[in-house]
């Protein structure tokens, strides 16, 4: 019974006391229920203290200083780095003064850099990997072979470690680390993702060509269609009843035609010598005449040599004139003319220019000078208004007075590959906006429809704009037209 007592008071000790220990009967110190909860009490602080220098971030080391009274006696805490060479520097509070225990918490670009130099420079390690041209690694090899993708944190071999076959419905599936299924294959072979309701087969047999022809559209915001590519390939445009490819397909027969029915004349045939330097104006416009007395027009040819014109040319409907290449065929105006100069109006007995190819030759407009007048914007190299079916190509036009080609109310024509330079060269020098004095000026509003094709041209040096586009003024242009196209055209300096 002494023992059964001795218990009895013991219990009513540990439980009653304000003593945090209390000797049992077998002589063993116990602690007491005030004992165990002092003992919580200072764990619990102890933990406190050890996670309030964690939980804090410190952007100086003079802000953790300042709040060193929370930083208990030998704990460590961070701060933020400055400069830059890591995350952040660790800190030990040392009798209330911080110290730098030389250790660091490195940024995600350092562990990077640092692993990217060690696969470099670590020969013994045998990885090969793949990067690309700016320097990113996409792929790397292991000496085992085993393969690894940029973002992949396995190897191949181990994600088709873990695929397996339905011996019942025989499906194979492949799944993730972590058990999520990626790709289920049948006994058929198709191939079914998670979240999709039919096979990617069956998915991609629902994928059909578009029957219609493709649409290209100005933007994003209005979609307003300006042409299509046809199933042929040729670009079709507002206003113009076939593609441009069989526009000018078509222009290149008509030009084979008229040579293979011997309307194709060269200038040698009137007698004149290439080389000569005497104005070449009236010999031309002589066989221009002639090739548009014809029923179907004819083409002109103008071999290598320098033509000098004392004034302009003035074109014919259904007449071509082709050189033998820029830089070997050369037209130079001289005084305040163009080379080629036609202007008309509607009510004029001829209307319009049309059908005419000019191509391969150069105007150099060195010679140009300003009238007495002063300067006038027609002191182009090439000046047309009012034609239709037209193709210029592969021309070059330099040292213009004004600008180099001047196109005014053209329709279901086209401007390809040429070249325009140094234009705008009469120009007032103290106006900043002379009128004129552009690579491609072109006017508009003689008619409500106006499809031009501007494409491949290359404008540099000028006065004023590399390619230039108005609404003209007048009797001649009360329309605001539509249709034309400028695109594919570099215009520097």
């Amino acid at each position: 019974m002494p023992d059964i007592w001795d218990d009895n008071q013991v219990q009513d000790i540990m439980i009653n006391s304000e003593d945090l220990e209390v000797e049992t009967r077998t002589g063993k110190m116990q602690l007491t229920w005030a004992g165990l909860v002092k003992k919580n009490e200072d764990e619990i602080e102890d933990t406190r203290q050890n996670l309030i220098p964690l939980s804090r971030q410190y952007m100086t080391l003079a802000d953790a200083q300042a709040d060193i009274a929370n930083i208990p006696d030998g704990s460590t805490t961070y701060v933020r780095s400055a400069d830059g060479s890591s995350l952040a520097d660790e800190y030990i509070n040392n009798g209330g003064s911080l110290e730098a225990t030389g250790r660091v918490m490195p940024s995600q670009g350092y562990v990077d850099v640092t692993i990217s130099e060690s696969i470099d420079k670590n020969d013994d390690s045998n990885l090969s990997k793949s990067i690309t041209s700016d320097g990113i690694t996409t792929e790397l090899e292991t000496e085992s072979g085993e393969k690894f993708f940029s973002g992949m944190n396995e190897s191949l071999q181990e994600m088709a470690s873990r695929s397996w076959k339905d011996n019942t419905s025989n499906l194979h599936s492949a799944t993730d680390k972590y058990g999520v299924q990626l790709v289920i294959t049948d006994a058929e072979g198709k191939i079914s993702i998670p979240l999709s309701d039919f096979p990617l087969q069956d998915l991609l047999a629902q994928v059909q060509p578009v029957s219609g022809p493709f649409l290209n559209t100005l933007s994003s915001a209005d979609k307003a269609a300006y042409g299509y590519i046809d199933e042929l390939g040729g670009l079709n445009l507002p206003g113009i009843p076939t593609s441009v490819n069989n526009m000018l397909n078509s222009l290149s027969r008509r030009v084979q035609q008229q040579a293979d029915s011997r309307f194709l004349t060269s200038i040698k045939d009137y007698g004149w010598d290439p080389s000569s330097q005497e104005d070449a104006r009236q010999v031309i416009q002589r066989a221009i005449r002639d090739m548009a007395r014809n029923t179907y027009g004819g083409v002109i040819y103008l071999p290598p040599g320098i033509y000098r014109l004392s004034s302009f040319l003035t074109p014919a409907p259904n007449v071509s004139i082709i050189g033998a290449g820029t830089g070997k065929t050369i037209l130079m105006p001289y005084g305040s003319y163009s080379a080629l100069q036609f202007t008309t109006s509607p009510t004029n007995p001829v209307p319009e220019l049309t059908d005419f190819v000019y191509s391969d030759f150069e105007v150099d407009c060195q010679d140009q000078v300003l009238p007495d007048e002063g300067y006038l914007p027609r002191t182009k190299g090439l000046y047309f208004n009012f034609y239709r079916r037209g193709h210029l190509h592969r021309l070059r036009v330099r040292n213009s007075g004004a600008t180099g080609i001047g196109i005014d109310f053209a329709r279901d024509s086209a401007i390809t590959e040429c070249v325009v330079e140094n234009f705008g060269r009469l120009a007032p020098s103290g106006n900043d906006n002379p009128a004129g004095a552009s690579g491609l000026g072109l006017g508009a509003g003689g008619t409500q429809s106006e499809p031009l094709y501007v494409a491949g041209n290359f404008c540099r040096n000028g006065k004023n704009f590399g390619i230039f586009l108005e609404k003209q003024h007048g009797t001649n242009a009360p329309y605001s037209s539509e249709h034309t196209i400028v695109t594919g055209n570099t215009c520097t300096g």
